[in-house]
């Protein structure tokens, strides 16, 4: 929820703007001199375009968030889904990985759009010697550094690929076991790749303005994932010492299964792989109470 209201306050912070320039003057406007006055509004075409660029900016990361909140609350409905039914027949589970560029694209190409008006504001300024408005360039600056972060992601992504999880034992479950494969990407790997898998606690603390979220290990384990036949296969033995996807004491338990090493690929070129997914597990299965007479 917190993330969501960050969200909807940027698209606010961008609609005040308007509301003070535009809607103010224009309601003052009606007022006094009815619809007639709508035609004469004391507002500038500068203005209009400053109004515009904050418009666009803030509504552009709000939405953005909106998107992002939307992905992570959908992932959330499939892992219930997981939980419940257990995953279909053939099912695999996507990597935390997905290339995950397209934020960083969306805000550098909105700071660069932003940014258009100043090469026709910032001759001015030099010509009346207003230096510290040329601290504006770094707007533009850091747009092309996002969007070049954003590419820097896209191709790390594109080198390896998508690398679905299919499920063989999931959901996991406590003091029993959880397995699943990949399919190995194209090359090879210099050694076995190590697989682990872990537990973790997200814990949030601190007042509604501050949320402070906190990740602890709980429980984690490594092993030598298997490479047969074009697959890489993963299984764990789940200690009953351990706490089922879900609601805990302090906050929320997650699990995650990873996989990585270094992967020689067909062009000769040594690639740092490393895939992660969010893996449901399911409590212990309790034994019936009822004796038998």
């Amino acid at each position: 929820m917190s993330s969501l209201l960050f969200a909807l306050l940027f698209i606010l912070a961008g609609l005040l703007p308007a509301v003070w320039l535009v809607l103010v003057p224009a309601l003052e406007a009606w007022q006094s001199q009815g619809w007639d006055g709508l035609a004469y509004l004391p507002v500038r075409p500068d203005q209009l375009l400053f109004v515009a660029l904050l418009l666009l900016l803030f509504g552009g990361i709000g939405s953005g968030l909106l998107y992002l909140f939307w992905t992570t609350g959908r992932a959330d409905v499939q892992q219930r889904e997981l939980l419940q039914n257990g995953p279909p027949a053939g099912a695999s589970i996507a990597s935390i990985q997905q290339h995950g560029s397209w934020l960083f694209g969306w805000l550098g190409g909105l700071l660069l759009v932003v940014s258009v008006p100043l090469w026709w504001f910032l001759p001015q300024a030099l010509a009346q010697q207003q230096y510290g408005r040329l601290l504006l360039v770094l707007i533009p600056v850091g747009g092309l550094w996002l969007c070049w972060r954003a590419f820097t992601l896209w191709r790390r992504f594109q080198r390896i690929g998508a690398t679905p999880l299919v499920a063989e034992a999931l959901p996991g479950r406590v003091g029993g076991a959880l397995s699943g494969w990949f399919r190995c990407p194209p090359g090879r790997f210099r050694q076995p790749p190590a697989a682990t898998l872990r537990c973790l606690e997200m814990v949030q603390s601190g007042p509604a303005d501050r949320r402070r979220t906190e990740f602890f290990l709980r429980w984690q384990h490594q092993q030598t994932a298997v490479v047969q036949r074009g697959r890489v296969q993963m299984s764990f033995l789940i200690p009953l010492s351990c706490m089922p996807t879900g609601d805990s004491q302090q906050g929320r338990i997650h699990w995650e299964l990873s996989c990585g090493g270094v992967l020689e690929q067909p062009d000769g070129e040594h690639t740092e792989f490393f895939r992660s997914w969010r893996v449901p597990v399911l409590p212990v299965l309790q034994a019936s109470s009822i004796k038998r007479t």
